[in-house]
C-alpha cells in the first residue's frame, strides 16, 4: 500500500460533484510523476473517503456527460485506482476489501437509484421487510430477464461493492439452486448498508429496452 502524500491540486466542483486533479512531486513516493485524480465516494460527499485514480498524463474529464459516467470513465481509464482517506493536506492510500454484489431491479427502483446519484439503494415499502441483494451475476440476470420484464416491463441488473468487513455481520444464505445465493438485510438495516457501498452503482444489463 503506497505511503502518504502531499498534493498540490486543483479542486473543482460542478452540480455537487467534486473532484481534485494535480501532479505529484514527491520524487521517494512510488507515485512520483503521476497525475492524481480524487473524488469522493460516499453519499455525504465528503473528501473523508475518496476514490483515487493514477495517471501518467493529467486526466480530462468531459462537462457533456452525467457525473457518473465522467466518474466512471475516469476510474476506467486510470492505469492506477483505488481509494484513500483524504484530509486538507494529505491522502492515504487504503488496503480497503470489498465485496461485489448484484441487485436485479426493475425501472421504478433503478429511477430512485439514479436519483441518489448511483450511490444509495431506496428504502423499502412496508410490504417488503428485506432488501436482497445476490452474489451471483447470472441469478441477478436469471430474475431480471424473467421476473421483471414480465407484462412488458423492463428488468436492469445493478452491480455495486460493499465493504467485506461490514457485510461480514450478514450470512449468505442459499435458495434453491447452488448460485442462488443472497444476503437477507433487514429493511431496518438499509440506511446503514447503503453507507457501506463503496463507488458508485452501475448498471451492467437492461433487459426489455431496445438495444438491451
Amino acid at each position: 500500500m503506497p505511503p502518504p502524500f502531499n498534493l498540490d491540486a486543483v479542486i473543482t466542483e460542478t452540480d455537487g460533484f467534486k473532484t481534485a486533479v494535480g501532479l505529484l512531486d514527491q520524487a521517494a513516493h512510488p507515485l512520483a510523476s503521476m497525475w492524481i485524480f480524487l473524488s469522493p465516494i460516499l453519499a455525504g460527499n465528503t473528501w473523508n473517503l475518496s476514490h483515487l485514480c493514477a495517471f501518467t498524463d493529467q486526466p480530462s474529464i468531459s462537462d457533456n456527460e452525467e457525473n457518473v459516467n465522467a466518474l466512471g470513465k475516469v476510474i476506467a481509464s486510470a492505469q492506477i485506482s483505488g481509494f484513500a482517506r483524504v484530509s486538507l493536506d494529505k491522502a492515504t492510500p487504503l488496503d480497503m476489501k470489498t465485496c461485489a454484489l448484484f441487485r436485479p431491479v426493475g425501472e421504478a427502483e433503478l429511477n430512485l437509484i439514479r436519483d441518489s446519484g448511483w450511490r444509495a439503494f431506496p428504502p423499502r415499502l412496508p410490504e417488503q421487510p428485506i432488501f436482497y441483494p445476490v452474489l451471483d451475476e447470472q441469478y441477478a440476470i436469471q430474475i431480471a430477464r424473467d421476473w421483471n420484464t414480465r407484462d412488458g416491463g423492463k428488468g436492469f441488473v445493478l452491480r455495486f461493492q460493499v465493504e467485506h468487513e461490514y457485510l461480514s455481520r450478514y450470512e449468505a444464505q442459499t435458495v434453491g439452486a447452488r448460485n442462488h445465493r443472497e444476503y437477507w438485510i433487514p429493511a431496518g438495516d438499509l440506511s446503514e448498508f447503503n453507507r457501506h457501498i463503496i463507488g458508485i452503482i452501475e448498471v451492467i444489463h437492461a433487459f426489455g429496452v431496445p438495444g438491451g
